[in-house]
């Protein structure tokens, strides 16, 4: 049902900075990438301000970049990051350290987020230093493991 608040949530224009999507079930993760998609940013607005990148092609240090800049047009960027989970950063503890310092201060105009397939990200510190960010990050998880 967690997916279900956040793509209302979507809809609503109540939007986080960030969101890590997870777990088991990849249907649920398809459907909040999906309204992530077409529900945060008009047509017109997507061609400027909405990249998709796949976890096998980017770095953390190039996600953030992409996070960190502002929209060409429009009020709000979007940064999808697809099969989050090919991403060979989240074993290495000075490209967390990138992502933490983000979470600290993120950019108000991008919505940033991560979509894991069968994926848990979150085990111990990294868990606890990401949820303890000031401005915490919305986290959906489906289906085993824990959020």
């Amino acid at each position: 049902m967690e997916h279900l608040r956040i793509i209302r949530d979507l809809e609503l224009k109540n939007i986080r900075p960030v969101y890590f999507l997870m777990g088991e079930e990849p249907y649920f993760i398809d459907l909040i990438t999906d309204a992530i998609e077409d529900k945060v940013l008009g047509d017109a607005e997507k061609a400027f301000c909405q990249v998709i990148v796949y976890g096998r092609d980017i770095d953390m240090q190039g996600v953030i970049s992409l996070a960190k800049s502002y929209p060409m047009m429009g009020e709000r960027q979007v940064v999808l990051v697809k099969e989050a989970q090919d991403m060979k950063d989240w074993k290495d503890d000075d490209e967390i350290a990138v992502l933490e310092n983000y979470l600290k201060k993120p950019t108000p105009s991008t919505l940033l987020a991560f979509a894991f397939k069968g994926f848990w990200i979150f085990k111990g510190r990294s868990r606890h230093r990401i949820h303890g960010s000031r401005m915490p990050p919305r986290i959906c998880t489906t289906g085993g493991g824990d959020s």
